[in-house]
């Protein structure tokens, strides 16, 4: 299918990778974001002279089962500072799909962060590089030439800063690769065709209900920013700092290693360098029974550079474990991991 992209310049962003950059994405995001592309017309050529000896009967083409896609807006925070638009669902792998929306308040800065456990692709987290504060709405272009658009779990998050305070939405996106091989998946582990593990999630009043992410990840509907991946990791407390420096390519520092339950598990906390002077600080969950790997996020926000940032660990492991949220996490991992 071939797609025309407009990118209007007075909203469009620049997308780069966290860490290093790309020299060839950052090309070809270059190169999208210049081009204004005319609509193709289609020339139909007339039929003539068309005798009753002459079969003029169309044959029509066989229907084609369209790719299924899926598009949810969640906010993840009580106060929200921006409002996703609506976004069209007639994508597919090799378009990309705007994801737009307007501010509610003064806004210093919008930041986007990209995962997808089903693909090949990294992580990525992006700051808008045209929007401004006062600014009254923004755009990011998910695409594969950006390297933040794949078949499978799409998972968009959208954090606006105002001060010290953040809000957040996520934005999932799900395209299915229509070559795939179809998988019959038990659908009575989460109530859903779409998970597939061999566990018998936890369901509570506090934790809420397993939220299928993909066929190996989940998260729970009433927990924020948690994500849980089949995803076996060989390391432990000693091994942290190599096995971290292998997965972030960036300033980290890492805290409070400990067991969630002894020879079953670890958890710990990190706190990453992003763009600029922005920080995300995370609790990690190793879970070695099931081959789990989860991640739940604490705290973003900015003025933390390579200088500050270890006294910015500091701060935060004195501050993590007050948190509630951190606690209902921590229970419910503790039983994920329990169960043999």
């Amino acid at each position: 299918m071939k797609k025309n992209i407009l990118v209007l310049l007075c909203a469009s962003i620049l997308l780069a990778s966290c860490g290093s950059q790309n020299v060839d994405i950052d090309a070809a995001k270059k190169q999208l974001l210049s081009e204004e592309s005319s609509p193709e017309v289609l020339q139909e050529t007339p039929v003539e002279n068309l005798t009753e000896s002459v079969d003029t009967t169309i044959s029509e083409p066989e229907p084609q089962e369209p790719e299924p896609k899926t598009i949810q807006i969640e906010s993840l925070s009580k106060e929200q500072f921006v409002e996703i638009n609506p976004i069209d669902e007639d994508i597919d792998r090799d378009g990309s799909v705007e994801i737009t929306g307007t501010t509610l308040t003064e806004v210093d800065k919008i930041e986007v962060s990209f995962r997808n456990w089903d693909s090949v692709f990294p992580d990525d987290r992006y700051t808008l590089q045209t929007f401004k504060k006062w600014d009254d709405a923004f755009k990011y272009i998910a695409s594969p030439k950006f390297q933040v658009l794949d078949f499978g779990t799409n998972v968009y998050t959208v954090t606006a800063h105002k001060g010290d305070t953040v809000s957040q939405t996520q934005i999932t996106i799900e395209l299915q690769d229509p070559n795939a091989t179809k998988v019959e998946f038990e659908p009575s582990i989460i109530g859903t065709e779409e998970l597939s593990l061999e566990i018998d999630l936890p369901k509570s009043a506090e934790f809420g209900d397993p939220v299928s992410l993909g066929a190996t990840s989940f998260t729970y509907s009433n927990i924020d920013t948690l994500e849980v991946s089949q995803r076996a990791a060989e390391v432990n407390c000693d091994g942290l700092t190599e096995f971290l420096t292998e997965e972030i390519n960036t300033w980290f520092f890492w805290n409070t290693c400990r067991d969630i339950i002894k020879d079953k598990g670890i958890s710990f906390n990190v706190i990453t360098l992003g763009d600029e002077d922005n920080y995300v600080y995370t609790r990690h969950y190793v879970d070695f029974v099931h081959g789990l790997y989860g991640t739940y996020q604490i705290d973003t926000g900015t003025g933390v550079t390579k200088e500050n940032i270890s006294d910015k660990n500091t701060e935060l492991k004195e501050q993590a474990d007050s948190f509630q949220s951190i606690a209902i996490v921590d229970r419910l991992m503790r039983e994920i991991v329990s169960q043999d």
